[in-house]
């Protein structure tokens, strides 16, 4: 699985080429997957999908601070906020930045001891507006 893929995008791609391989007819699979993705976007409404199936894991080629371009990769902007903080991030370490548009990055997963959940929530706890 490339690591810029979340969990859950790999999990319906696997289904839906599954479902190809199969070699049932036309019709057929076509109806297997509408009601697999029907069915799942029911579930993403109704808050049932676990948020880490969201998390998208990035590895750091090199030390976070040997990046030229680091102002434009999340991943390596959530670990220059971890080593700011007086945390050790270097090279090949996996990271899971938890990224939002209302306030920028909000933690990183694993790291900085921050699970995804609580990333996640604290930033909809924080946020005034309606999501």
């Amino acid at each position: 699985m490339r690591r810029d893929w979340c969990v859950l995008s790999k999990d319906v791609g696997n289904f839906v080429l599954d479902q190809i391989l199969k070699n049932i007819p036309r019709d057929k699979l076509v109806e297997v997957i509408h009601e697999f993705l029907t069915k799942l976007k029911e579930d993403l409404h109704a808050g049932r999908v676990p948020l880490p199936k969201f998390l998208i894991t990035k590895c750091l080629t090199k030390n976070p601070k040997d990046y030229p371009d680091a102002a434009n990769q999340a991943h390596v902007q959530a670990a220059l906020q971890v080593i700011a903080k007086g945390m050790y991030v270097c090279m090949y370490h996996v990271l899971s930045p938890v990224i939002s548009s209302l306030s920028g990055l909000v933690g990183l997963s694993g790291l900085s001891g921050l699970s995804p959940e609580r990333a996640i929530r604290g930033l909809l706890e924080s946020y005034d507006g309606i999501c």
